[in-house]
Protein backbone atom coordinates (compact mmCIF):
# COMPACT_ATOMS: atom_id res chain seq x y z
CA UNK A 1 0.00 0.00 0.00
CA UNK A 2 1.42 3.17 -0.81
CA UNK A 3 2.16 6.12 1.44
CA UNK A 4 -0.41 9.17 1.07
CA UNK A 5 1.38 12.54 0.64
CA UNK A 6 -0.64 15.82 2.11
CA UNK A 7 -0.67 18.44 -0.15
CA UNK A 8 -0.91 22.36 1.91
CA UNK A 9 -1.94 25.25 -0.35
CA UNK A 10 -1.95 28.89 1.68
CA UNK A 11 -4.48 30.81 0.64
CA UNK A 12 -7.03 29.95 -2.24
CA UNK A 13 -7.60 33.15 -4.56
CA UNK A 14 -7.23 32.94 -8.50
CA UNK A 15 -3.41 31.64 -8.41
CA UNK A 16 -4.12 28.64 -6.15
CA UNK A 17 -7.16 27.37 -8.55
CA UNK A 18 -5.57 27.78 -11.40
CA UNK A 19 -3.09 25.64 -9.60
CA UNK A 20 -5.20 23.21 -8.05
CA UNK A 21 -6.98 22.44 -11.50
CA UNK A 22 -4.07 22.13 -13.34
CA UNK A 23 -2.42 19.36 -10.27
CA UNK A 24 -5.55 17.70 -10.09
CA UNK A 25 -5.81 16.99 -13.68
CA UNK A 26 -2.31 16.02 -13.78
CA UNK A 27 -2.80 13.64 -11.23
CA UNK A 28 -5.98 11.94 -13.24
CA UNK A 29 -4.08 11.77 -16.13
CA UNK A 30 -1.02 9.86 -14.20
CA UNK A 31 -3.42 8.01 -12.14
CA UNK A 32 -2.05 9.63 -9.04
CA UNK A 33 -4.47 8.89 -6.23
CA UNK A 34 -2.59 8.96 -2.66
CA UNK A 35 -3.14 12.56 -2.06
CA UNK A 36 -4.93 14.62 0.63
CA UNK A 37 -5.01 18.43 0.00
CA UNK A 38 -5.62 20.56 2.84
CA UNK A 39 -6.21 24.60 1.89
CA UNK A 40 -5.52 27.28 4.43
CA UNK A 41 -7.97 30.21 3.52
CA UNK A 42 -9.58 32.46 6.12
CA UNK A 43 -12.62 33.57 3.64
CA UNK A 44 -15.36 31.74 3.51
CA UNK A 45 -15.73 31.63 -0.09
CA UNK A 46 -12.68 29.49 -1.76
CA UNK A 47 -11.76 30.53 -5.00
CA UNK A 48 -12.12 34.34 -5.36
CA UNK A 49 -9.30 36.05 -3.24
CA UNK A 50 -9.08 39.27 -2.62
CA UNK A 51 -9.00 40.63 -6.72
CA UNK A 52 -12.30 39.10 -7.17
CA UNK A 53 -14.24 38.53 -4.32
CA UNK A 54 -18.44 39.59 -4.42
CA UNK A 55 -18.64 42.31 -2.69
CA UNK A 56 -18.56 45.28 -5.34
CA UNK A 57 -20.32 44.28 -8.97
CA UNK A 58 -18.89 47.95 -9.79
CA UNK A 59 -15.45 46.31 -10.64
CA UNK A 60 -14.81 45.82 -13.83
CA UNK A 61 -11.90 42.98 -15.41
CA UNK A 62 -8.94 44.88 -16.82
CA UNK A 63 -8.77 41.59 -19.43
CA UNK A 64 -11.73 40.72 -22.07
CA UNK A 65 -13.49 37.60 -21.34
CA UNK A 66 -11.85 35.42 -23.72
CA UNK A 67 -8.57 35.66 -22.32
CA UNK A 68 -9.88 34.78 -19.09
CA UNK A 69 -9.48 31.28 -17.88
CA UNK A 70 -8.77 28.73 -15.09
CA UNK A 71 -8.04 26.00 -17.16
CA UNK A 72 -5.12 25.88 -18.80
CA UNK A 73 -5.84 23.35 -21.30
CA UNK A 74 -8.98 25.95 -22.33
CA UNK A 75 -8.08 29.15 -22.61
CA UNK A 76 -12.07 29.88 -23.38
CA UNK A 77 -13.64 28.25 -20.27
CA UNK A 78 -14.09 31.49 -18.82
CA UNK A 79 -16.23 33.07 -21.81
CA UNK A 80 -17.95 30.04 -22.25
CA UNK A 81 -19.36 29.30 -18.77
CA UNK A 82 -20.25 33.50 -18.93
CA UNK A 83 -22.21 33.22 -22.03
CA UNK A 84 -24.38 30.17 -20.18
CA UNK A 85 -24.96 32.56 -17.27
CA UNK A 86 -25.71 35.54 -18.82
CA UNK A 87 -29.54 34.36 -18.72
CA UNK A 88 -29.74 34.17 -14.61
CA UNK A 89 -27.14 37.05 -14.33
CA UNK A 90 -28.11 40.01 -12.30
CA UNK A 91 -27.77 43.12 -13.96
CA UNK A 92 -24.39 44.66 -12.62
CA UNK A 93 -22.70 41.84 -13.41
CA UNK A 94 -23.40 42.00 -17.71
CA UNK A 95 -20.88 42.27 -19.94
CA UNK A 96 -19.75 45.95 -21.42
CA UNK A 97 -18.84 45.65 -24.85
CA UNK A 98 -15.87 47.64 -26.15
CA UNK A 99 -14.35 46.95 -29.44
CA UNK A 100 -15.51 43.27 -29.82
CA UNK A 101 -14.03 42.80 -26.92
CA UNK A 102 -16.27 41.63 -23.60
CA UNK A 103 -15.57 42.86 -20.15
CA UNK A 104 -17.39 41.64 -16.83
CA UNK A 105 -17.32 42.57 -13.12
CA UNK A 106 -14.14 41.44 -11.29
CA UNK A 107 -17.06 39.39 -8.82
CA UNK A 108 -18.55 37.65 -11.62
CA UNK A 109 -15.43 35.88 -12.72
CA UNK A 110 -14.76 35.66 -8.66
CA UNK A 111 -17.89 33.45 -9.31
CA UNK A 112 -16.68 31.33 -11.95
CA UNK A 113 -13.33 30.95 -9.88
CA UNK A 114 -15.64 29.86 -7.00
CA UNK A 115 -17.64 27.02 -9.30
CA UNK A 116 -14.55 25.80 -11.04
CA UNK A 117 -12.46 25.36 -8.02
CA UNK A 118 -15.56 22.84 -6.81
CA UNK A 119 -15.32 20.97 -10.10
CA UNK A 120 -13.89 17.77 -9.73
Amino acid sequence: MEERKTLAVVGCGASAVVFLRSFIQECKIKQINNINLTIFEPASILGTGLAYQMDLHNLILNRPANTMSSNIYKIDEYYQWMKKKLNHAKQENLIFPSDNYFYTSRSFFGGYLAEMLKKR
